[in-house]
């Protein structure tokens, strides 16, 4: 098994450099990993279809096995999506009985989103034993200690992003405040 340092370097020489520039690589971590990302949801979206979940409902569903019971704001932070298309999930979530929203005590424009126990019986096996099976496919051939490794190099990655990503917000709002 090639040792981390190995790998490092067998990933960095699959970077391949323009002839044409000064060493910006065609390809890039970040498209590296969007790349990464449209694939597992695409398998995602494959295995969730039998549920008559689209990307956004599974994606909807996932978080709120995480974060329910939550608000509508809460949940829209882990999403890519607006206000109103959530508002539109949710609400036919609701129909269908995937969740219950409640007023929150103290808060009157605020809903307190929970999943119901349908959910919880119907919807959630399925989607934890495929997304189970996702993460059994990404990490194929990985042996442990590179995927520990792997989990702290993303932490730190997104580590980065969120750090840079705060200080644009901050200078945005001194900017327009």
């Amino acid at each position: 098994m090639p040792s981390n340092k190995n790998l490092l370097q067998q990933s960095s020489s699959n970077i391949q450099l323009s002839a044409d520039s000064d060493l910006k690589p065609k390809i890039t971590i970040g498209f590296q990993l969007a790349k990464i990302l449209k694939l597992k949801r695409r398998f995602i979206d494959i295995e969730m279809k039998e549920l008559g979940l689209s990307r956004t409902g599974w994606q909807v569903l996932f978080w709120l096995t995480i974060l329910a019971p939550c608000s509508q704001k809460e949940l829209l932070k882990n999403l890519d999506i607006d206000a109103g298309h959530l508002a539109r999930v949710l609400e036919e979530f609701e129909q269908k009985k995937y969740i219950v929203r409640s007023q929150i005590e103290g808060d009157r424009r605020s809903l307190l989103i929970q999943i119901t126990q349908y959910s919880q019986q119907n919807l959630i096996p399925h989607m934890q034993a495929t997304i189970n099976k996702e993460n059994t496919i990404l990490l194929n051939g990985i042996n442990e200690e590179n995927k520990i490794l792997l989990f702290k190099l993303l932490a730190q990655v997104e580590e980065n992003v969120e750090s840079v990503l705060t200080t644009y917000i901050i200078k945005d709002a001194e900017n327009n405040g």
